[in-house]
């Protein structure tokens, strides 16, 4: 660890993308917890450019406080951005969708790095995140640790794939817009996802359009009355699925059991796995969603 002492670092905007922006609240509090006590925690850095500490970074020269550095070494731009995602994913405080994104970008970093890994060998901070993979079978076994890890499926990583993929095609395009999307103020749907990855403008801006449209209405609701309030229970939506899934499963299984795949029509498969995929995706964001609830 350096000198305490005020100084110019490097930031990097790839790198800095990758960390949620705080709200003005808890800015606020760690600027008056700064002052008060100074820097305690040191800013993490690579060759001076910054990979944690980007807040504290602008707090320390706006008001002239010394701070430590610890410098990090890393072999790649892709191991950095590992690091920088396994550790803001161990936050309580994120978006749902600011998850899907980290872990997109991580599953495409760690793609690569293993495709390196026994050319160039790993440091010590990226070991802990690159368990050996021996233990998984077949393709995508990156996809399937990362699922296991997050509890969620390996198709569900790479569908955050893809939506990591729009949000950075977006981010040049449009950042309030993509800002948006990651706090959860607009939602994407995986056909938006497609539109937006195509780069053409028209179903870009055609997806701006509806989603903010939408964001809209949600803004300024229907104005309801006392009479027309229902009576409130928390537990009513979800217990609604509970009683509707397993009929789902029983049409499924009599599907399974009974279908002869190899004689039925290849548009008839096609649209059947499009809505499963669809299903397994809304299910796996539901359970997600219900995790990051229960921090």
């Amino acid at each position: 660890m350096q000198e305490k002492k005020v100084h110019k670092l490097i930031i990097d905007k790839q790198f800095q993308s990758l960390i949620p922006p705080l709200k003005d609240d808890e800015f606020e509090q760690l600027e008056e917890n700064i002052k008060q006590y100074g820097c305690r925690e040191p800013i993490c850095v690579f060759k001076n450019t910054i990979i944690d500490g980007h807040n504290r970074y602008n707090i320390c020269t706006k008001n002239n406080i010394p701070f430590y550095t610890q410098e990090i070494d890393f072999n790649t731009r892709e191991e950095i951005i590992i690091w920088i995602c396994a550790n803001q994913l161990g936050r309580r405080n994120i978006s749902l969708e600011t998850k899907k994104y980290l872990i997109g970008k991580r599953y495409e970093a760690e793609k690569v790095v293993q495709s390196c890994k026994n050319k160039d060998g790993n440091n010590q901070y990226i070991s802990q995140l690159l368990p050996d993979e021996s233990k998984y079978k077949g393709k995508n076994k990156t996809a399937k640790r990362l699922g296991d890890e997050y509890s969620i499926s390996q198709n569900t990583v790479k569908v955050y794939s893809r939506f990591a993929k729009s949000i950075d095609y977006l981010s040049n395009e449009d950042s309030e817009f993509c800002n948006q999307v990651l706090k959860g103020n607009v939602k994407l749907t995986q056909q938006d996802v497609t539109d937006i990855l195509t780069q053409l403008p028209s179903k870009v801006n055609a997806v701006k359009q509806r989603t903010m449209a939408d964001t809209s209405r949600k803004i300024h609701p229907k104005k309801v009355t006392v009479k027309d309030m229902p009576s409130y229970d928390p537990d009513g939506e979800i217990m609604s699925l509970v009683f509707t899934i397993p009929s789902w499963i029983g049409s499924m299984e009599r599907v399974l059991s009974k279908e002869d795949f190899d004689a039925s029509s290849d548009e008839a498969k096609r649209k059947l796995k499009n809505e499963l995929q669809n299903l397994k995706y809304t299910a796996d964001t539901i359970i997600l969603a219900m995790e990051v609830d229960n921090g």
